[in-house]
């Protein structure tokens, strides 16, 4: 998926073969570390079209951890001629799963997560609709209030386990 759009600000026509290709190739050229993806767009006249994104939380691995990442998630629609796909180059696996669905297997032990998949799913799962998440994240603001986003001192006592989201 590429949430792009042409030199005129309009949305890509990702079901015209053309542009399909188009993405192709850039999705190849950055996982293939061939340029920057800036480059990788501008050769095919593509850009970035960051409006549709909504943001959802920010986690910070503490200091004491031993792998360190500072990862941002964000919501959004899939754009309606742009079916999912699944690349399989940077996970172990791939599936597509509603978010209660996920969470629930998560808590039954039946699927692994990591912590801060694992929270932004079942946040997510509360909602009824997606017009529902939509409307919660007009704003574009940061939505775990009340979390503390990897406190080192907070996150030394904190158990994940006795700190559920309700499903």
């Amino acid at each position: 998926m590429l949430l792009g759009c042409d030199a005129k600000g309009r949305p890509i026509a990702a079901a015209n073969p053309v542009v399909a290709e188009a993405i192709e190739r850039v999705r190849t050229g950055l996982m293939a570390s061939a340029q920057p993806f800036a480059a990788l767009l501008e050769r095919e006249d593509l850009y970035c079209d960051l409006d549709p994104l909504r943001y959802l939380s920010h986690f910070i691995t503490p200091r004491s951890s031993p792998i360190r990442f500072s990862a941002r998630f964000f919501l959004c629609a899939v754009p309606p001629d742009q079916p999912p796909r699944l690349f399989t180059e940077e996970t172990s696996e791939g599936f597509w799963i509603p978010p209660g669905e996920g969470y629930r297997r998560f808590l039954a032990d039946e699927m692994a997560m990591a912590e801060p998949a694992e929270y932004g799913l079942a946040y997510v799962a509360q909602f009824e609709s997606l017009d529902a998440l939509w409307a919660a994240h007009a704003d574009r603001r940061h939505k775990f209030h009340g979390i503390i986003d990897r406190i080192d001192v907070f996150w030394e006592k904190f158990d994940w386990r006795e700190s559920r989201w309700r499903p």
